[in-house]
């Protein structure tokens, strides 16, 4: 599944074209109009990690709660 989105440059406003799985694994993506590159912060990376175990443990607790009261 892509989930393409856009972002507005920083420096000039116009919408750059970004992939969200590559993003959130370190990829950078450049403005058309002026060049900017952007990219995931090291210590926002960081931060998806977690929050992703932590959506991914909770789930499983969600599933295995669900299959034993049904």
């Amino acid at each position: 599944m892509r989930l393409e989105q856009s972002i507005d440059c920083p420096d000039c406003g116009t919408p750059i074209a970004i992939e969200t799985r590559a993003l959130m694994e370190g990829a950078s993506f450049a403005c058309g109009n002026c060049g900017a590159e952007i990219s995931m912060a090291g210590r926002a990376e960081e931060g998806w990690g977690a929050a992703q175990a932590k959506f991914a443990a909770l789930k499983a607790d969600m599933l295995k709660d669900g299959e034993g009261g049904a």
